[in-house]
């Protein structure tokens, strides 16, 4: 899915009010004035019809608004696995994986080298997110923005994970690895 330009949202793949699946693909070079320069999932979704991205790469995508790699908003439950989302841009913010008023969950996943006004690696805003397994590693701005259970996962540099106005307990951090963390105020976190 490449070379699409969309006035809305959704460069490459627009997804709305239903179940979604996207399998083995790439999705690369698309443009999007509106939200989702290569994905964007908007919702609700009924209950049971999640959204899910599997083995697929999602790159060189770019935005004029948020999630140059991906969006999804409003209550689309995604699960994002094997796939690898890179080299994105978003003109507003995160460049990467732009997560709102919503869960996802996000297994085996490489973020890598986004970059955007504001964020570069995953953005979250009202939702809640499991990172496990993956690695989010040179983006501009933060890796991550906003609170994400994260386990197993490599994270490239601490200090450019932040959260405001929540309280750190028990994350453990090995250089650059955190296992067993729920991370929510990621200005507090520090290397062991």
């Amino acid at each position: 899915i490449k070379e699409n330009t969309a006035n809305w949202g959704g460069g490459g793949v627009f997804g709305l009010d239903g179940g979604f699946i996207l399998k083995e693909s790439i999705v690369r070079n698309n443009f999007s004035y509106g939200s989702g320069g290569g994905i964007n999932l908007w919702g609700p979704f009924p209950d049971g019809y999640g959204a899910i991205i599997e083995d697929c790469l999602v790159y060189e995508n770019e935005t004029d608004s948020n999630g140059g790699g991906m969006q999804f908003d409003e209550d689309v439950d995604a699960m994002v696995t094997r796939t690898s989302v890179f080299d994105n841009h978003a003109s507003g913010n995160v460049g990467g994986i732009d997560v709102q008023n919503t869960s996802a969950t996000m297994n085996n996943v490489t973020v890598s080298r986004n970059a955007s006004g504001g964020g570069g690696g995953v953005g979250i805003t009202n939702a809640n997110v499991d990172i496990a397994n993956s690695i989010v590693w040179e983006n501009t701005g933060n890796e991550i923005n906003g609170s994400a259970y994260v386990i197993y996962s490599n994270i490239e540099d601490l200090s450019k994970l932040r959260r405001d106005g929540n309280s750190l307990s028990q994350t453990f951090c090995t250089e650059g690895m955190l296992t067993n963390s729920i991370i929510e105020d990621f200005a507090q976190l520090r290397r062991a």
